[in-house]
């Protein structure tokens, strides 16, 4: 090989870092650099307005050497998501047997039309974001083919139904955003979401029927379904705007899913046994958002923070009984109404002075 000769994958992971205005320059230099910039062109195109979506169809159907199959990846949101319809994905789709990445959210001229043949003709997806669209059970019905999906963003689809995930069981899903989405219940939803063992993050902010039965149905073994672990891998849960949220809920969650490192209990009506029983059973806890619980207090967060090494942030805004005296080795004083947050500086300084109190309380003892 030429001294002077680049590896082709070396050049590529040097070129991956350009713009695209300065990949369409090196398209011009020689063929070696022609090859490289076009794939990388082709894998990741983006779009800045309804002409780019337009010429990019046109490329696709005209091009002879089947440029489609190089495409990986979709992203159709801001600023062209209000130009892009059921006619130009479904133009589109037909030439890229090997895309695993659509971003389409906000696309609010989507419908079944389109994102039902996802599955017929994009069967090598793995990340789908379908924020705020139109589509039916009938979409969800035709997605269960897609078997490498990993990722599904569901936030705000209102025309979907209680059982929409039941397409999905025992899919390898391992990322799912279900956020102000009316239609999740106890009843059908939770026992479908338990049915994806392979969760690791769930997100349910703003659902208005998320209650204590709907946590005790995704925690509680289901001998019945065959479901005796539900969501064994679970790092990451998300809920909030719940008022009807308690401690037999959340107690029953920290149980159930030891491997959780992010926790989000946003509005809940908790209380201190929550906390403690999140001290006991999340070892690997490192960010924890409590904001508005106003049952909860600075003892049971100063209990949490001196056994929990590995926490990083703790968010407490809104908690209305935890004031800035409750941590005074950070500066706390009657002068501030409030502790919006926890940092780890902040929570390194709260367990040397946890830990100074325990050892003088033992010294006196």
């Amino acid at each position: 090989m030429n001294e002077h000769t680049i590896p082709p994958e070396i050049l590529s992971l040097i070129l991956e870092n350009l713009s695209q205005s300065d990949l369409f320059t090196c398209t011009i230099v020689n063929r070696t650099f022609n090859a490289a910039s076009t794939s990388i062109l082709w894998k990741a195109p983006e779009f800045r307005n309804s002409s780019s979506l337009q010429r990019f169809a046109g490329c696709l159907t005209r091009a002879k050497e089947g440029k489609g199959k190089l495409v990986r990846m979709l992203n159709l949101k801001q600023p062209v998501s209000s130009f892009v319809n059921d006619d130009w994905l479904s133009d589109v789709i037909i030439w890229t047997p090997l895309l695993d990445t659509l971003s389409a959210s906000y696309c609010l001229h989507l419908t079944d039309k389109s994102l039902a043949k996802l599955a017929r003709y994009c069967r090598e997806l793995t990340y789908l974001d379908l924020e705020c669209s139109r589509i039916t059970y009938r979409t969800v019905h035709h997605l269960r083919f897609c078997q490498n999906l990993r990722y599904l963003n569901l936030r705000a689809n209102l025309d979907l139904i209680p059982f929409a995930l039941l397409p999905f069981a025992h899919s390898r899903i391992e990322q799912l955003n279900l956020s102000d989405c009316p239609w999740v219940s106890a009843t059908h939803t939770a026992q479908d979401i338990c049915a994806l063992q392979h969760l690791e993050r769930l997100e349910l902010i703003n659902c208005r029927d998320i209650d204590d039965e709907f946590l005790l149905k995704i925690s509680i073994p289901d001998t019945e379904m065959d479901l005796y672990n539900p969501m064994p891998e679970l790092k990451t849960f998300a809920l909030s705007s719940s008022r009807s949220i308690t401690d037999e809920g959340v107690m029953a969650l920290v149980n159930a899913h030891p491997k959780l490192e992010n926790l989000t209990l946003y509005q809940s009506n908790l209380t201190d046994r929550s906390i403690n029983e999140i001290r006991e059973c999340l070892p690997d806890l490192r960010f924890l958002d409590l904001s508005y619980c106003g049952n909860i207090t600075g003892k049971a967060i100063r209990q949490l923070i001196a056994d929990n090494e590995k926490l990083i942030m703790v968010g407490l805004k809104g908690c209305i009984k935890i004031k800035p005296l409750d941590f005074p080795e950070i500066g706390g004083s009657e002068i501030y109404a409030g502790v919006d947050r926890l940092d780890y500086e902040d929570m390194a300084s709260i367990r040397l002075g946890e830990w100074a109190r325990m050892n003088e309380k033992s010294a006196a003892q």
